[in-house]
Formats: structure tokens, sequence, C-alpha cells
């Protein structure tokens, strides 16, 4: 597995990658995650001799930050921006998202990107589980400091990693080294008010997610039956959809065998790598 950093979008950014052959899968994490939340199953998918890679979105892991205004459109223009350059290099990807990753890909699509396919695992902004939207209404009342500022660094990066395998569904079961390599993002309180602020900054917008045009090309949409952030409020015309008994909100933390499945089981079905006619 290659470990770099590449230019995308005018953001320098991590890119985990695994060479092999057919159809090359470009894979998205969620909020706050990063590439390595994917190391997993590349190893699964390097040792099926497929070509795949992983990387930090704007504001994660090791990427540069996030502009100031508008999340969105920033994730967006980095996902074409990274699609067409898989597609130049690779032929067009397989684009599988996670959460954000999901959402961010969702609204990406609007440009017509050299796409095969989108595999969309638990997105975000097409519902939330109750203790989500209560989360919500607190975040809304508390200042993004509040937390940093009354609470030790050691204490809070302990809290946050336990908040992260509670909220990907995998609890005690998280591989150490993901921890370790997720907790990283976090080592100055900069760090967590930065986390925090641009909280606010998505929810504000996620919502609008659901208000887009259906993606001009074969999607699948996997939901957790553990999943214990998001849950789809109603079906999404035009996509293939299911609901797996036992996953959580990250399967790629858990269940990297069973999704390498998945995801490559879609992908054989798939036409060829061209939008539907509008």
């Amino acid at each position: 597995m290659d470990d770099g950093f590449r230019e995308i979008a005018g953001v320098r950014t991590r890119v985990l990658t695994v060479r092999g052959t057919g159809t090359p899968i470009l894979l998205l994490h969620g909020f706050s995650d990063h590439a390595p939340g994917w190391r997993a199953l590349l190893q699964v998918l390097e040792a099926r001799g497929h070509a795949a890679l992983a990387l930090d979105l704007p504001g994660f892991g090791q990427a540069d930050r996030m502009r100031p205004g508008p999340v969105m459109p920033q994730l967006a223009e980095f996902v074409e921006d990274a699609v067409r350059r898989v597609a130049a290099e690779q032929g067009p990807p397989l684009v599988v998202g996670n959460s954000l990753g999901g959402a961010a890909v969702w609204a990406a699509q609007t440009s017509r990107l050299p796409l095969a396919g989108i595999v969309a695992i638990a997105p975000a902004g097409f519902g939330f589980t109750r203790r989500v939207r209560l989360g919500r209404r607190v975040i809304a009342r508390t200042p993004a400091a509040l937390p940093v500022s009354i609470l030790p660094m050691p204490v809070l990066r302990f809290l946050l990693v336990r908040g992260y395998a509670h909220g990907a569904g995998v609890g005690r079961r998280l591989d150490p080294a993901v921890a370790n390599s997720w907790i990283g993002q976090f080592s100055r309180p900069g760090d967590l008010r930065d986390a925090a602020g641009l909280v606010a900054r998505v929810l504000h917008e996620i919502d609008e997610v659901r208000e887009l045009p259906v993606p001009a090309y074969p999607v699948l949409m996997v939901w957790g039956t553990r999943d214990r952030l998001v849950r789809a409020a109603r079906p999404v015309p035009g996509t293939e959809s299911i609901r797996v008994a036992g996953w959580g909100h990250c399967p790629q933390l858990e269940h990297h065998e069973a999704l390498a499945d998945l995801v490559l089981e879609f992908g054989s079905r798939l036409p060829a790598a061209q939008p539907r006619p509008a």
C-alpha cells in the first residue's frame, strides 16, 4: 500500500493507494474521519487484486484546512477534481462514500462526472436518528470552545476516541492503530475548536443534500441496522437501497470483507461508465 500526498483542487491531501486491476474504487470518509479508516478495506481489495485509493477530505486527517464559507461546495469541488484525476489516470471510478463522504459525492455529481457508479454508505443528509436530532439542538446552543476550555486535553482525547468508536458502531472493537491515527488529528486545543466549528457549519448545510437531483449514475445506498447516527427518512427514487443486519455507521472499520464483497458485486453489474441520459 502506497502512502503519500498530492494536490487535489488546490488542497494538499493524504492518499492511500493499492495497485490492481478493474474499475478503480475511490474511497471517501465521513465527518472527522480520515483515509486510514479505510485501511482494512484497502488491504482486502489489494489481496483480491483490485485497484483502490482513499483520500483525506479537506479539513480532516492530514489534508489542508477548509477555506471560510460554505462547506459542501468545497467538498464537491474536491470530489469532482479527484474523480477526474482518477478517471484520467485509471479510468472512471466507482466512488464509495461514507456519511459526509457520501453526501459530498452526491453534491459533486451535478457536474456530470466520469463516474462508473456510486456506493453511498450511510450517507449524511437523508435523515438522522433521534439522538442526533437532539444533539443538533444542543450544538446550536453551545459555544464551540466550551468543551475545550473546561476539560484537560488527555481527557478530551480519551472521550473523543470513545465517541468516535461509539458513533462508528464498533465500540471497543475499534482497531487501536486506527484509533491512534484518528486521534492524531486533535493534538492541540485549536484542532478541537476548528472541528467543533466545522460541525456547526456542516449541520447548517447538510439537509440541503436530499434536495439535490438524484445522481445520473448507478447508485447503491447502504444502511446498517445498528447505525446510531443516520437513517433514511424515505426511499430515494432511482437508486438501489439495501439494509444490512448488524452493520453500524462505518462498516469499513469492522466488516471490511463483507463490504468488499458488496462493493465488488455492485461494481460487476455496472454498465459502461457514463451517466444516464438526462
